[in-house]
């Protein structure tokens, strides 16, 4: 049975390759994150559920008055007219 040998130059080669993907992945990360956190004014990432449940509320919100709205259109409108 032959022995596989350890090409020394390879293996740190490939090791220097996962840090680079380590690194950008690690800045990425970073840069996302400080994008949410612009866009949504939050400053920490534990304030994400409470900002959601905050986004919902306001959707639920403008669904309703759109339903009331599109009410308000359909009742003053003469639909045998159009």
């Amino acid at each position: 049975m032959e022995a596989k040998t350890i090409n020394i130059e390879e293996l740190k080669t490939k090791i220097e390759a996962a840090k680079g993907k380590k690194s950008r992945a690690e800045g990425a990360i970073e840069q996302v994150t400080a994008q949410v956190k612009k866009d949504h004014g939050i400053t920490d990432l534990s304030e994400i559920p409470a900002k959601l449940t905050e986004y919902e509320t306001a959707i639920q919100r403008d669904e309703t008055r759109l339903a009331e709205l599109v009410a308000e259109i359909e009742a003053v409108t003469d639909w045998t007219a159009i």
